[in-house]
């Protein structure tokens, strides 16, 4: 019994250590910081969903959208989709604020579709979420993650045209249209998705499941183009040497 005292003692010692360290600390503070950016960036989304939703032309809609993203980069917030597709190229450290970044996002899109709901517009809005809502839950698993494949290499597109643009006109157009294609194609973005199932109500096991299969969809899409760069770089490189 005393050796189990002992050992419980020397756990808690070692755990409390471990919190205390200036390393811990500097790590759960930027996770912190990454959490609170990851839901403001889920509210500028949830806005460019708003934009969309408020509009009857679809074409107008798709273009109004893009403010969520053009948002998310003017500020620089943390938005899932669009950091996981550097996973392939940027430090592990980096790669561990993808989660509280997911979770900030997630909870950004709950959050403004529960406001939203106190609002004279909340009918609107949440008459037409449900129609979009319909589309994801009749799909199927395949149908759902190719669409979401393909609203992630967009969303890299928009995220990169904007971080490495050489001009102004490049930056602003990349992410315009990126928005507007995954729009108007209905691909599907997880953010955006979690926001509609809120506004509407839909909520079930299969939404959560199927969320799932779209987040893992956009980040299958987003690491396309830098893993084909990095992959062509090492078949060059190997090249060079022979």
């Amino acid at each position: 019994m005393h050796y189990a005292r002992q050992n419980a003692r020397n756990s808690s010692n070692i755990f409390l250590e471990f919190l205390n360290s200036k390393a811990t600390r500097m790590f759960l503070l930027y996770s912190l910081s990454t959490l609170i950016k990851g839901i403001l960036a889920g509210v500028m989304v949830s806005l460019g969903c708003v934009a969309y939703l408020s509009t009857s032309s679809k074409y107008l809609g798709s273009a109004l959208c893009s403010i969520g993203l053009f948002a998310v980069f003017s500020y620089g917030l943390d938005l899932f989709t669009a950091k996981v597709g550097y996973v392939t190229v940027q430090k592990s450290r980096k790669n561990i604020q993808l989660f509280p970044m997911f979770i900030g996002n997630l909870l950004g899109a709950v959050f403004s579709s529960l406001v939203l709901g106190f609002t004279q517009i909340s009918d609107k809005l949440s008459e037409r979420s449900a129609s979009l809502c319909d589309n994801i839950l009749e799909s199927n698993v395949w149908s759902l993650l190719i669409l979401s494949f393909f609203g992630g290499v967009l969303i890299f597109i928009a995220t990169d045209s904007f971080k490495n643009a050489t001009n102004n006109a490049q930056k602003y157009l990349g992410v315009f249209l990126a928005v507007m294609v995954l729009v108007l194609s209905n691909f599907e973005h997880s953010v955006a998705d979690v926001f509609y199932l809120s506004m509407a109500d839909e909520w079930s096991i299969l939404a959560v499941a199927y969320i799932l299969v779209i987040t893992v969809g956009n980040a299958l899409g987003a690491v396309v183009i830098p893993l084909t760069h990095k992959a062509v770089g090492l078949i060059r490189a190997n090249l060079h040497k022979s």
